[in-house]
Parts: structure tokens; sequence; C-alpha cells
């Protein structure tokens, strides 16, 4: 592996490996900051609704589920996405360890670690628009509340 080439990989695996930390301290902000927001608002109102004698309070509770399911999603988009940049790391290291080495073993080793990352990035990506999706559906789900209701 001549130097550009081994530079470039070692570069590729810092980047990786910033991504790594990156999603193990923090969460996707903009979801986990409306769907708690949502949250919030759906407590709030179940609790003045409860207050006023309300009903027809089934539209609320499903938003706020709406709203807990994107949270609860988005963590798992987080520990997906945290798994594929430990798998990339991990195949960026092996390949450095190989450098231009044509070992059959080296090479299947470092293609299974490969796909590995792939199908955890797969995942993540699936889960982020879960996530999103859900985020969606619980502002529409309150909105149409209030819209009707107030």
């Amino acid at each position: 592996m001549n130097d550009y080439k081994l530079e470039k990989l070692k570069s590729s695996r810092q980047m990786a490996a910033d991504g790594w930390v990156y999603a193990i301290q923090r969460m996707d902000l903009l979801i986990i900051s409306i769907s708690g927001a949502g949250i919030w608002v759906v407590l709030e109102t179940l609790k003045y609704a409860y207050d006023k004698k309300l009903s027809d309070l089934i539209l609320l509770k499903v938003a706020g589920i709406i709203f807990v399911l994107a949270v609860i999603t988005n963590f798992v988009s987080q520990w997906t996405g945290r798994n594929a940049n430990f798998h990339h790391i991990t195949m960026c290291d092996e390949k450095i360890i190989a450098g231009d080495s044509e070992e059959e073993t080296l090479l299947k080793k470092i293609d299974d670690i490969n796909k590995k990352a792939s199908i955890w990035d797969a995942f993540t990506d699936v889960f982020n628009i879960i996530s999103l999706i859900l985020m969606l559906l619980g502002l529409g789900t309150v909105m149409i509340y209030f819209l009707f209701t107030f």
C-alpha cells in the first residue's frame, strides 16, 4: 500500500471515528426536541382536559404515544449508527494492518467487517426515517386534535 492510500485510509478511519463519537454524544436534536416538546404539550393538555372534564381525548393520547415512539426509535437509530461506525473503524484498522497483503483470510475478514458496517448503516437509515415519520405523525395528530377541539 503506497503512502497516499495509507494516509487516505487513515483519514477515512478518523472521520468514521469522529462520526462514532458524534453519534454517542448527541442524539438527533431536532427529532428529540420536537418529540419531547410534543410529549410535554400532550401531558399538559391532558391535565387541562381532565380538570375541565373534556372528553374525546383518544387522539391526544395517540399523539403522545407516537411522540414517545419517535424518541425511542431515534435512540435505536443512534445505537445502530454507533455500531455502523464501530465496524467501519474496525474495517479500516484491518486494512491498515493488512497493508498490501493479498492473503485470502485477511481480505475475507475485511469484507465481512465491511458487510456488517453496511448492514448497521442500513438499519440506521431505516430508524432515522421511521423516527422522522413518527415525529411528523405526532405533530399532525396534535394539530388535528387542536384544530377540531378548540
